[in-house]
This record gives structure tokens, sequence and C-alpha cells, in this order.
């Protein structure tokens, strides 16, 4: 009798052993990733891949987020993909989300997880495909989105979260908990537009996207109790900062009003995430995270004129890191001339 009881008790145990494996185990599906030195980078430098294919080999990318699944279904997947490239960039490949006509129509989007921080900053590169529009007319001049969610933070320990990212009546905000908490918006370049957006990101074809790229970066602060974005170099929006300890995010998420007639996608390429200040920001705390070239040469010279002649957050051309931009700087540029 105890011999059978053992039997029975060994059969117990090899099969938790089996689930614990095959389909406990699967719950398992979180990849933080890791800092050094406060910073994490990705290329999407790993092999092509669609979705359901797990992302923890793409330098510890999360998990596959919940898309829609009949535009799923129908064959849309997001992929890590040689085409998604920003081709003035670090390499490797790029990241494609899809997205259908209406409302919340799209591919699954991917987290980035990490060990809670209670600042961070992310910058990535965007495109949008050539001629991608929507469908909210908010000023009868330029189509906008009603929103597209670039960036999803949010914190396990509690419900806040924030979104960046394009919305209606021309606006780049930043919304948290469902509040909008951007109503100081920072005006363009020139100080003279208090209304920055979508139309402004494409402006020669009434908000009709032109296939061209552009950078984004995002600021977090619980400390401080602030949030940022900045937009090609130009801070954009900012405001208060709930939530945190954050510890992990989507990149491209969510949208509405897109009337493109059939799938079309966004990419996004270049990310780097730091949890500590980064090196080329400002002594207010200001970005953006750019890599000072080795070389200069007449590709950046015309962006660095720019920032030279920019008064106010997104300045990077302290090439000497004095807090000063003057003419020790342009010839700093110009010894490393090539």
């Amino acid at each position: 009798m105890r011999k059978i009881q053992n039997i029975k008790l060994i059969r117990i145990c090899i099969v938790f052993f089996v689930l614990n494996i095959f389909v406990i185990g699967t719950k398992v599906s979180r990849a933080d990733i890791s800092f050094t030195n406060g910073k994490w980078e990705t290329t999407f430098n790993c092999a092509e891949r669609s979705e359901p294919t797990s992302m923890s080999t793409c330098d510890n990318l999360g998990v596959w987020g919940a898309g829609d699944i009949p535009f799923i279904a129908a064959g849309n997947k997001s992929q890590v993909t040689a085409a998604a490239n920003y081709g003035n960039g670090a390499g490797g490949n790029g990241y494609r989300m899809w997205y259908g006509d209406g409302e919340n129509i799209e591919t699954s989007p991917v987290s980035v997880v990490f060990p809670g921080t209670d600042k961070i900053w992310v910058r990535f590169y965007i495109h949008y495909q050539d001629g991608f529009k929507f469908d909210y007319d908010y000023d009868s001049v330029a189509w906008s989105p009603q929103y597209h969610k670039w960036l999803y933070f949010r914190s396990s320990n509690n419900d806040g979260w924030e979104v960046f990212g394009p919305s209606s009546g021309n606006e780049i905000r930043i919304v948290q908990g469902g509040s909008n908490i951007s109503t100081a918006r920072v005006g363009d370049a020139v100080g003279s537009n208090l209304n920055w957006g979508w139309k402004n990101l494409f402006p020669t074809n009434h908000g009709i996207a032109d296939g061209s790229w552009h950078y984004a970066e995002a600021y977090l602060d619980r400390a401080s109790n602030k949030s940022r974005i900045w937009i090609d170099g130009d801070l954009k929006a900012q405001g208060g900062a709930i939530g945190g300890p954050w510890d992990t995010f989507n990149f491209l998420s969510n949208m509405r009003a897109p009337i493109n007639g059939a799938p079309a996608y966004v990419d996004v390429d270049d990310m780097v995430i730091y949890n500590t200040t980064p090196p080329n920001i400002d002594s207010y705390g200001n970005g953006p995270i750019v890599n000072i070239p080795a070389t200069f040469s007449i590709s950046n010279f015309t962006t660095l004129v720019s920032s030279w002649l920019h008064v106010g957050a997104g300045n990077y051309s302290d090439l000497n890191s004095d807090n000063i931009v003057n003419t020790r700087d342009l010839g700093a540029m110009m010894s490393k001339w090539n």
C-alpha cells in the first residue's frame, strides 16, 4: 500500500515539474533590460522577426502587447526588419508597427521592461510611411491625429501612467492618468507659434507624412515633478509627473483616425534609455540626448549652427561642455573638421 502511495506521489511530482516548466514557466515572459553606466540602447541589430516570435533575444526587449486580433489575423504583424532601419543611424534593423484605418486598429506593440526608476530619459527616431494621413481635420487646413501614443509609461506599483505623442488641435501632448497636463506648451524654434504638432512635422503637404525621419526625446523626473518632450531638438511640451517609479513602457501604441485605405506602417529605430543624467544635457537638465560626432562635415554643420542660434532648451552645441555656447565650441568643431 505504501509502495503504491509512493508511486502516486512520484507521479504527482513529475506532473507538477512538467507543468512548472511548460505552463507556469511560459508566464515568466518579462525581460528586464540591463543598464550599463546608466544607459541601455538598441539598434534592433538582431535577426529579423515578426510577432509573436520572442523579442527577448533582441537586446532583451520585452513581450508583445495587445494588438487588434482581427487585424493581426488578417496577416498584419509587427516586425523587426531592415526596411525600418534609420539610414543615418547606428545600423542594425528597425522596428515596424502596422496600423489600419479607424480607431485602435494596430499590430502589437513591444514593451521595454527595466528596474523601477524615478528618473528616465528616452530618445528614439520615428518615421511614418510616406503618404500616411489622418481623418481628423482640426482646422480645415491640415489633417491631424486625434491621438497617436509614441511612448506609454507605466508603473507596476500603482495605476499611474504617462503618454507622449501628437494629438488633435495640432498639439504634442503629455497626458497622464487621462488628464492633460501639458497646457503650458512651448512654441517652435522662433517662439511665434504656441500650437505645434502634426502639421509642423509635415508642413509641406497639409499634414500628410512625407517619409522623413524625426527624433524625439521624453524625460520623466518624479523628484522634481517634471515631464518633457523634445521633437527634433526643440522642447515642445512639458508638465508634471505622476506615478513612478516607472518600470515599463510601450514604444508606439494605439492611434485614432488614420485614413490610408490600406494598412500603413510607422517605424522606430536607434532607441537610447538612461536612468541617470545622460551626457550632452545642459546645465538646466534639458536635452536632447545626441551623440556628438567624432568628426564634423558640412552634413552636420547646418544643424550645429541652427542649435547655436536657438536660445533655450534643445541646444546641444556646447561641444567643450563648459555650459556656454561660444566661439570656443566653433573652434572645437573646426579642430575635428573632416
